[in-house]
C-alpha cells in the first residue's frame, strides 16, 4: 500500500510541477479542500510583537497532512508575506491528530485549526500594513490524495507609534528620616 501512496504522491507532484500532463486530468482536484483566513490586532505598536492568527478550515471528509508529516506525504507549510523590516517568527501549529489511513498511521489536521505566527514590526513602521499567508497543503480522504495545493489570505494591521511613556516611578520622599533617639544612660 505504501508503494501505491508514494506513486500517487509522486504523480501528483509531477502534475503540479507541470513535468507531465497526460495523466493529470485523471488526478482529483484539490480545489477548495482547505480555506484560510487570518486575523491580527486592528492596531499594533511599532517595535512590539503581536500574534497573527491563521485559521484553516478543511473540507468535511478530508484531512490535510500535518506540518510534521513524513515522506512520501506532503507536510502543511505556512509562508508569510510581510512588509520589509517585519520580523516573522516560526508558526506555532496545534497538535496534530494521529489517524489510520492507507494502512498507515498518519499525522493530520481535520476540521478547523488555528495556528499563531509571531510578528514584530520595525520600530519605524507606521500606518496600514498588509500581511499575507500562503498555506501549502495536501488534502486526502480515505481513498486518495489530491495533488499539492495552496490557499491564501490577507489582512491589514495598522501600526501605531510605540508608546513614549515610561511607567510612573514612585514619588521620592522629601521628608528627611528622623534619627533614632538615644536612650538615656547608654
Amino acid at each position: 500500500m505504501r508503494t501505491t501512496v508514494y506513486f500517487i504522491a509522486c504523480l501528483a507532484s509531477a502534475c503540479a510541477l507541470g513535468v507531465i500532463t497526460s495523466k493529470c486530468s485523471a488526478m482529483p482536484s484539490a480545489e477548495k479542500r482547505a480555506k484560510a483566513a487570518i486575523t491580527g490586532p486592528d492596531k499594533a505598536a511599532a517595535g512590539k510583537p503581536f500574534d497573527l492568527v491563521v485559521s484553516i478550515e478543511v473540507q468535511p471528509g478530508y484531512h490535510i497532512q500535518a506540518n510534521n508529516a513524513k515522506d512520501p506525504y506532503i507536510p502543511t507549510k505556512v509562508t508569510v508575506t510581510a512588509p520589509e523590516g517585519f520580523k516573522v517568527g516560526a508558526p506555532v501549529f496545534p497538535e496534530s491528530k494521529l489517524i489510520e489511513s492507507f494502512g498507515e498511521k498518519l499525522l493530520v489536521f481535520e476540521g478547523k485549526i488555528s495556528l499563531k505566527i509571531p510578528i514584530t514590526p520595525p520600530a519605524a513602521a507606521k500606518g496600514s500594513q498588509e500581511l499575507g499567508v500562503k498555506i501549502n497543503y495536501q488534502a486526502c480522504n480515505d481513498t486518495a490524495c489530491d495533488p499539492p495545493a495552496d490557499t491564501t489570505a490577507f489582512a491589514d494591521v495598522t501600526i501605531t507609534p510605540a508608546s513614549s511613556t515610561t511607567p510612573a516611578k514612585k514619588p521620592s520622599s522629601t521628608k528627611k528620616p528622623t534619627p533614632a533617639k538615644k536612650k538615656a544612660g547608654k
